[in-house]
């Protein structure tokens, strides 16, 4: 990597000289600013005195404005549910009246005209009939032939519509009362229900609202406002020249909208601006509104500013007298003021790089953290994996004659757990556990062999672009999980282009220096082998990007990824000795780079032979075999496994348990141990103490981390140093899950290699 010192940039010294030497424009350029300081200090503080008061201004208008239309609500409220319990009164009270005796009406009027007087809001309470005719009405014993309420709104819709609340209709003059009125109506309940019998109408004069708004005035220019569902207005003040408010007000919005609310713009009734609240009025289908004019509202702030206009003015005049001694000085401070910015200057760029670095320290310890909280969930799980898999493998094995159906319903247990097992896989891949094959190859022939499947995988919109770069040296890694890194990165990257674009997978040597893996935990400066994956999408957001790597983060719908693809690919960078780095630019795109280290193939080390096997490897002879396992699901299964194998198995939970064990069955045959042990004992060190009893005992080591792990970490906390030679041998080591077939192939090809060390001796 370049470094950022250019060599020819002049010598730090030479520079900070340079800036020392006075010049000869250095006072009157000092004067000017403080002169300027001393007029455009006092302006920002008026400015932000100003600002702040004229906010605290608002806020108190809009307070008082908010805490007036709940005084409002609450009058409002109390007329409608007064009116409401007096229409359910008289509906219980009308169903028992004979309304062919010619009596009614006029009886019915003394009741009601009764009513009329305790309530003084109510301009009129009347009952009609099915046709809209008056039955009988609080303004006159006799009822007007002549009056049809057919024809007013509530009328038509009580009719249309069986409902058992009261509806609020518009505003209207009164033919009876000939004074402007809004009707609170509901239907006459009959003895037959459902049938329309007619309406009862409670008339509200307006007059009573627009007093009560005007007692509660405090300022000139006010508004008041009444309007129901529809918009019809009920009651305002000023007067409204419309009875209907247009579509698009405010308060039209509010009545779709939340319950109660501010806000400031010109009120629909004059045109002028004002700060207005509204409320929903209780359950009722109309809201009330309270405004005052803006200008009033912020009158308090224009006297407030003469005030801070003066203490402004008086801040400038001694700011500039205070300003004409210091400029006296200037000049005999103007090295050390230059001195004192080159060390600030520093100590800025120091705490910059420092915050820099702790920040980078603090995401790999975070990486680290998620890592190792993974690692655990993995181990844990691969636990139960080996019981689930094993157990399925044995009965699999002994339903060899069993229904077909039965066959299938096993096989899809046997599929969903190797499903799991492969989750599992990934999360150990980014916790940086999973078990690696690595060998020397050339990336650009593993990308040129992936490249059919690349194109399967892209749909037809996305194209390759492929930089190869030539002389590519040769990087130790391992093969399937870098094709299966590359195909992850790819994949990603068609999900970033929805509307296609163009995939560029690219490789290049690349020289890491110490300063750049100063910035990044466990990379070692050196030359690697750089594979980059780009694409011409979305890209991140920074958000976004800072949680990129981490597991089971995504940003795809539900069902449409795990979260682990990218995680799985840093632990695998991490773990293979590399790194693994991302930039992204919104609307741009993302390139993603893997740096793997540089080998040859003789640096490489040759591969510890693997164990494979479909089938159960019967025990040679009557052997006896040792099995510490704290899980008693593992040791369940592997006790029935080596038992179908023919050998004879003594079992034990933890490690001074397997050493009992042992002095009770000094035949045994084998060792079979899980290293992560409770109690005082791990496996490792049983396997020290089992040593100092029979030391030709051979000892098979088993655990859900991976050697890998166990080898460059170890694990402090129970005992296991770090690069125990025990571990990095594959014959003497069994990753979990394991099947039936894997437990006794490992088995027997650790016993088979002890006989012939035996012999061996026994030879020489």
């Amino acid at each position: 990597m370049p470094s950022d010192t250019s060599e020819n940039s002049p010598p730090r010294g030479e520079r900070g000289r340079q800036v020392v030497t006075p010049r000869a424009d250095r006072v009157p350029r000092s004067t000017i600013a403080l002169l300027a300081i001393s007029v455009l200090l006092p302006l920002a503080l008026f400015s932000m005195a100003a600002l702040q008061n004229r906010r605290d201004v608002e806020r108190a208008a809009l307070r008082r404005v908010e805490r007036d239309v709940r005084i409002l609500h609450e009058q409002a409220l109390k007329v409608f549910d007064t009116q409401e319990l007096m229409i359910d009164q008289l509906n219980g009270s009308l169903k028992k009246v004979d309304w062919s005796d010619p009596k009614v009406p006029a009886q019915l009027h003394n009741a009601l005209a009764h009513l009329q007087a305790l309530l003084p809001q109510v301009a009129a309470i009347s009952v009609t009939d099915a046709a809209g005719h008056l039955r009988a009405t609080s303004r006159a014993a006799t009822p007007d032939a002549a009056i049809d309420l057919s024809d007013r709104d509530y009328f038509v819709k009580l009719k249309a519509q069986d409902t058992p609340r009261p509806m609020i209709a518009r505003g209207v003059i009164g033919r009876q009362s000939h004074e402007p009125v809004f009707n609170i109506a509901a239907r006459l309940q009959g003895p037959v229900p459902g049938r329309f019998e007619g309406v009862i109408v409670v008339s509200i004069e307006q007059s009573c609202f627009t007093a009560f708004y005007r007692d509660a005035e405090r300022d000139a220019g006010h508004m008041f406002l009444l309007a129901d569902e529809d918009g019809n207005v009920l009651v305002s003040e000023p007067k409204m020249t419309s009875v209907k408010l247009p579509t698009a007000t405010k308060f039209r919005l509010a009545l779709e909208g939340p319950r109660s609310g501010p806000f400031v713009r010109p009120a629909v009734i004059d045109g002028a601006r004002r700060i207005v609240a509204y409320e929903r009025v209780g359950g009722y289908p109309v809201i009330v509104g309270y405004g005052i004019p803006w200008k009033a509202a912020l009158m308090p702030w224009w006297r407030n500013m003469w005030g801070y206009g003066i203490v402004a003015l008086l801040s400038s005049l001694v700011l500039l007298a205070v300003s004409g001694f210091a400029i006296r000085r200037i000049a005999l401070e103007a090295a050390a003021t230059v001195r004192w910015r080159r060390a600030a200057s520093r100590l800025e760029a120091e705490m910059a790089e420092r915050a820099k670095v702790e920040e980078q320290l603090r995401q790999s310890q975070k990486m680290e953290a998620v890592g190792r909280l993974t690692g655990g969930i993995a181990h844990d799980f691969n636990n139960l994996l080996t019981v689930v898999i094993g157990s399925l493998d044995l009965l699999t094995r002994r339903m060899k004659d069993a229904d077909p159906r039965q066959q299938t319903l096993v096989a899809n247990a046997v599929d969903g757990a190797q499903r799991a097992a492969t989750l599992t896989a990934r999360l150990l891949a980014f916790s940086r556990q999973h078990p690696l094959d690595p060998e020397v190859l050339d990336a650009n022939a593993t990308i040129r062999g992936m490249s059919s499947l690349l194109q399967r995988t892209l749909v037809e919109t996305v194209a390759i672009d492929l930089k190869l770069a030539e002389g590519l040296w040769s990087a130790f890694v391992d093969p399937n999980q870098l094709e299966n890194a590359i195909l992850n990165l790819a994949v990603n990257a068609v999900d970033a282009m929805p509307r296609g674009g163009t995939l560029t997978i690219e490789t290049a040597n690349a020289t890491l220096d110490a300063a750049y893996c100063a910035n990044h935990a466990d990379l070692t400066p050196g030359e690697y082998v750089m594979v980059a994956v780009g694409d011409t999408g979305t890209g991140m957001s920074a958000d976004v990007l800072a949680h990129a790597f981490e597991p089971f983060f995504t940003t795809k719908p539900v069902g449409k990824g795990t979260g682990l693809g990218l995680s799985q690919v840093y632990g695998f960078a991490r773990q293979s000795r590399g790194h693994a780095a991302i930039r992204s630019v919104e609307g741009e795109g993302t390139v993603i780079k893997l740096f793997m280290p540089r080998r040859t193939a003789e640096e490489a080390a040759e591969a510890a032979p693997v164990v494979a096997a479909s089938e159960i490897v019967p025990a040679a002879r009557n052997t006896k075999i040792l099995i510490v396992e704290d899980d008693d699901l593992v040791r369940a299964f592997s006790t029935s496994a080596l038992r179908d194998a023919g050998y004879t198995v003594v079992e034990a939970a933890t490690g001074p348990d397997g050493l009992n064990g042992l002095r009770l069955n000094p035949d045994v045959a084998l060792l079979f141990t899980d290293i992560i042990l409770k109690g005082p004992l791990n496996g490792c060190e049983l396997a020290d103490q089992v040593a100092v009893l029979r030391s030709d005992l051979p000892v098979l080591f088993t655990t859900g981390y991976t050697k890998e792990k166990l080898l460059q970490e170890g694990d402090p906390e129970r005992g296991i140093a770090v690069g125990d030679v025990r571990l990095a041998d594959g014959n003497t080591f069994l990753a979990k899950p394991f099947t039936a077939a894997a437990l006794t192939a490992k088995v027997a090809a650790l016993l088979a290699t002890e006989v012939a060390e035996v012999r061996h001796s026994a030879a020489g």
